[in-house]
C-alpha cells in the first residue's frame, strides 16, 4: 500500500499516504509496547485527516 504513495505525482499524497500506511503498520505490530502503541495510535489518528484531506485536494473522496 505504501509504495502505491510512495510513486505518486503528487507531493502532498506521497507524504500523507506514506506516513499514514507506516503508522497503520506500527500500530498493527505485535511487538510493540503499550505506552508506544497508545503514542502511535494517536499519531496514526492525527495522520488520517491529512490524508483525507490530500485525496480530497485531487477529487478522491475518502470517507473516515
Amino acid at each position: 500500500m505504501g509504495e502505491l504513495f510512495q510513486r505518486s505525482a503528487h507531493e502532498d499524497l506521497r507524504s500523507a499516504g506514506v506516513f499514514a500506511v507506516g503508522m497503520v503498520q506500527r500500530v498493527q505490530d505485535p511487538r510493540g509496547y503499550e505506552e508506544t502503541n497508545n503514542f502511535e495510535q494517536v499519531t496514526l489518528a492525527r495522520a488520517v485527516p491529512g490524508l483525507i484531506a490530500a485525496c480530497e485536494n485531487h477529487q478522491v473522496t475518502v470517507k473516515p
